[in-house]
């Protein structure tokens, strides 16, 4: 069963009261933005990138930054804040506190996300061109924090990817909870692609079997850091180097790891991974097995196949169990919303009154 990915680039505790903002580039001081209100958001100043609450499920929101021009249902998400626990779609809200640090609370005025900075000059949140957005002195060029040194799945260009740094696909193309897929520097200062799952880690590429000299990289520079620029130059200190087709033109890019696999296993809970579509019995006449040449190529299977590696000086001939009578030239798909995934998030609501239970449901489609 394969559960490779894509590496695709693309086109394209105390109460307060405080203030509210509306579109800007920036947010000062003891200013919040409420997941009621559509207008209170952070948009760059050359209008491309816009940072906010989006939607995520059913009453379910994120603060993320998308390119603008996408409505908040259909976004390009270019980072999140809180993409393993969403706010409630109520009272929710991004303070900038005056002790200098952001936090994100939920309805129930709980802490989910905070940049942990602290401050007593003047400062502001603020939306970059580049789509950075970074907490900054007003006077001075002092830097608290910056969205791009904690990014989620994606890469934008002059977005330096370091020792420090990784991008962790999302469970699902609408599940954008941490999944399994990572890229990142390894200890041998290469950048690798990697499957670490609930059972079993799996380092895939460059070719583990390989030499780092025999893959084109190089390991003695330990500065460990990549990076994209705005004309489709991708360019590594491991060697790793690559342009895309139409490099040499200005365009909004990013470098997105993709999510990938089959039917799921547990539709509750996707780290239990994916199974076949089909069950076996012990009756010899309904299974046949398959030669995995040519188009499967000839794999070093596991104790069970999550993954497959080609490898050229492999000895022999891998076989797989399949029931006889399957039709082997069609690949699974799904349609979107054949298989829904629903998760109850529990929110205490905090008043003088008697505290009522809001319940949060999370829809994701597989």
């Amino acid at each position: 069963m394969d559960l490779s990915f894509t590496l695709f680039l693309l086109i394209f505790p105390f109460l307060f009261q405080c203030s509210s903002s509306s579109s800007s580039s920036s947010l000062r001081k003891g200013s919040s933005l409420s997941v009621e209100d559509p207008e209170d958001r952070i948009i760059s100043p050359n209008g491309i990138f816009t940072a906010g609450f989006t939607a995520i499920g059913e009453n379910a929101y994120s603060f993320a930054i998308w390119f603008t021009e996408q409505n908040s249902f259909n976004s390009t998400i270019v980072w999140m804040a809180n993409r393993d626990q969403p706010v409630n779609g109520k009272r929710s809200k991004l303070t900038l506190l005056n002790t200098g640090n952001i936090v994100l609370f939920d309805v129930s005025l709980s802490n989910v996300w905070s940049s942990n900075t602290a401050s007593l000059e003047p400062i502001e949140l603020h939306l970059k061109d580049d789509g950075n957005l970074v907490l900054r002195e007003v006077q001075g060029t002092n830097i608290l924090w910056q969205s791009f040194d904690s990014p989620t799945d994606t890469l934008l260009p002059g977005q330096p990817l370091t020792r420090y740094t990784e991008l962790v696909a999302s469970r699902s193309e609408t599940n954008h909870s941490t999944g399994f897929y990572r890229f990142s520097f390894d200890d041998s200062n290469v950048l690798v692609l990697r499957y670490d799952g609930p059972d079993i880690s799996s380092s895939y590429w460059p070719k583990p079997w390989l030499l780092i000299s025999q893959t084109g990289r190089a390991s003695f520079n330990g500065s460990r850091i990549a990076i994209l620029d705005n004309f489709g130059n991708f360019l590594s200190s491991d060697n790793l180097t690559f342009i895309t087709s139409d490099s040499g033109t200005i365009l909004q890019r990013r470098m997105k790891m993709d999510p990938d696999g089959y039917r799921v296993k547990n539709h509750s809970d996707w780290s239990y991974g994916c199974e076949p579509m089909f069950d076996f019995t012990c009756n010899r006449s309904e299974s046949t097995f398959l030669a995995m040449v040519k188009g499967f190529y000839k794999c070093f299977t596991k104790t069970q196949l999550r993954n497959g590696r080609h490898s050229p000086f492999f000895v022999g001939t891998t076989y797989l169990r399949l029931p006889k009578g399957n039709n082997f030239s069609k690949q699974e798909t799904s349609t979107p919303g054949d298989h829904v995934c629903q998760v109850k998030l529990q929110r205490v609501f905090v008043s003088a009154r008697p505290s009522k239970i809001i319940m949060q449901t999370t829809r994701a489609t597989i």
